[in-house]
């Protein structure tokens, strides 16, 4: 492939394309630090930087089930960065969700948010349950 071929398809693809870094295998079980920033949420709308949800569960954060919530994408990548988050309304979603002040902000990189369809979204959701079990 010549230099010209490979500026084309470089300026062709869309930005976040070219900032996913995607992982062959997610871990089977998720690694829970915090389980009171992991929320199930189902997504109302999304519209520019910002999700409205409400919460469906809740592993003891601020937020409780049935309420309805701003959230907020961050603007940097993580380390272990996968593709760009691309919720819609009417989806469910495991989010890692971090308080700011009155808000929730989440990264749209953060490997750790799956949607409802996703093969381990069950798996971590117990895996978060059993963190908070006594």
């Amino acid at each position: 492939m010549n230099i010209g071929t490979l500026l084309v398809l470089l300026l062709a693809a869309p930005a976040s394309a070219l900032a996913c870094e995607q992982r062959a295998v997610l871990p089977e079980h998720l690694q829970v630090d915090d389980a009171a920033h992991f929320y199930v949420v189902a997504i109302r709308r999304a519209h520019g930087a910002n999700l409205v949800a409400t919460v469906q569960r809740s592993f003891g954060g601020a937020w409780s089930p049935g309420q309805t919530v701003t959230i907020q994408f961050e603007q940097q990548g993580l380390p272990d960065a996968v593709c760009e988050l691309e919720a819609r309304g009417g989806e469910t979603w495991l989010l890692n969700l971090r308080p700011v002040g009155g808000a929730l902000r989440v990264s749209p990189f953060d490997s750790r948010n799956v949607p409802h369809n996703h093969e381990r979204f069950a798996t971590w959701v117990r895996d978060i349950e059993a963190a908070v079990s006594p």
